[in-house]
């Protein structure tokens, strides 16, 4: 899981999921950079959404590895 403060632009997250990124992730681009170049869009309009309307953001969304491996995020 992960959070993100729009005041700081930093992005918190937990150590599975840092396990999982497999390279630090400090801020909302970072983590952007990470995502499957495919999924980018959608998240971005998702979470904009959730964002402006004050919603629960949940999306399944791929990232790549710096390995150049594919994983599932839910």
């Amino acid at each position: 899981a992960w959070d993100w403060d729009p005041a700081t632009g930093m992005v918190v997250h937990t150590d599975d999921l840092n396990a999982n990124l497999g390279e630090p992730v400090r801020t909302r681009d970072d983590f952007v950079k990470l995502m499957h170049p495919d999924d980018r869009a959608r998240v971005a309009e998702a979470f904009q959404r959730a964002f402006q309307e004050g919603t629960e953001y949940r999306q399944e969304y791929r990232i790549v590895r710096p390995d150049g491996s594919v994983h599932w995020i839910a």
